[in-house]
């Protein structure tokens, strides 16, 4: 019998699929009527949830950091440079924090790189599974793994369509390559900003998140269900 699955979608497209649905074929910025699998039901955004529980993770988190930061499409960034050895190296930080999160009862995709934007490339790379490498420490080589990854993870790629395709840019190093001039007048100025930043070149200063000077919390314990 077919197991039931379950993707998270806007108006339009398929925002996240579960893992179920994901092995079936459906992927991030699939089409709802382009997306299909056997059993399967399409969940709307509840974007004061989605709110609640990035915060909930990211006050956990400041267990392991003081600067955490929520970031665009649902990420969470975690400055740790400083504090890896504390926490017996980043692989075990990595795996204590992944394990952090689950108990908090959610999956996470975690990467690691030099930069804010490129730690984010890499998680949403992960989760599109287009990536292999997703820890990076070396800023030479996360060029040449940011290079190699394709142009529609760039946050703005959706609101261009095919634009990017049109022009034979395939990866973000084709990108880097385009005449700046010429990138700015399509696209906007943001993107060669925001490039930048990815890559090192540009400062990403960022508003860490502040926990509450109080909060009220719930709790229903498993022997209270009926």
């Amino acid at each position: 019998m077919e197991q039931p699955c379950f993707a998270l979608a806007d108006h339009a497209r398929i925002l996240m699929p579960d893992l179920i649905a994901f092995r079936l074929g459906v992927r991030p910025g699939s089409t709802r009527s382009y997306a299909f699998a056997p059993r399967m039901t399409l969940l709307s955004v509840d974007i004061d949830a989605e709110k609640r529980a990035l915060e909930s993770v990211a006050l956990t988190l400041l267990a392991f950091t003081p600067k955490v930061v929520l970031a665009h499409a649902n990420t969470v960034l975690l400055e740790v440079g400083a504090n890896t050895r504390l926490f017996g190296g980043l692989r075990a930080l990595l795996l204590k924090v992944t394990s952090t999160v689950k108990d908090c009862g959610f999956t996470s995709r975690m990467a690691c790189a030099p930069t804010a934007w490129g730690a984010w490339l890499l998680a949403h790379a992960r989760t599109c599974r287009v990536a292999r490498r997703v820890r990076i420490v070396k800023d030479t080589t996360l060029v040449r793994v940011l290079d190699a990854l394709p142009v529609s993870l760039v946050p703005s790629a959706q609101a261009h369509d095919n634009a990017f395709e049109q022009i034979g840019c395939a990866t973000l190093a084709d990108l880097r390559k385009l005449p700046r001039k010429g990138v700015a007048r399509r696209f906007g100025q943001g993107i060669l900003h925001w490039l930048a930043q990815a890559y090192g070149e540009a400062l990403d200063s960022r508003e860490a998140f502040c926990a509450p000077a109080s909060f009220e919390a719930r709790l229903e314990f498993a022997g209270a269900r009926r």
